[in-house]
């Protein structure tokens, strides 16, 4: 989707003169990802869960048998109490 195709179908909608505003603002703004800060480099533990979650991530295309280890992950991703609370509250809106 590009400024182009934004411009076009959300000016209709605008005063020409905003429009020519916008597009001078969009024309001088930095992308986001040049505003960030770079993150931080992974720890070896942080690598390890990127590395199995890809892993799981690439066998769902074959199917949902992973699905359970995947949301053990990302469940566990934030500690054991996080992940108690992730789970109550999984439970709460799966059991009416």
């Amino acid at each position: 989707f590009s400024l182009k195709d934004f411009l076009s179908i959300f000016s209709k909608s605008i005063d020409p003169i905003l429009d020519e505003e916008c597009i001078d603002k969009a024309r001088a703004a930095k992308p986001v990802i040049e505003i960030l800060p770079p993150p931080p480099p992974l720890s070896t533990m942080e690598r390890a869960r990127r590395l199995q979650e890809m892993v799981l991530l690439e066998k769902l295309k074959d199917g949902d048998e992973v699905s359970g280890e995947l949301w053990e992950l990302w469940y566990s991703e934030r500690g054991p109490e996080n992940q108690s609370r992730l789970a109550q509250t999984d439970s709460l809106l799966a059991d009416p």
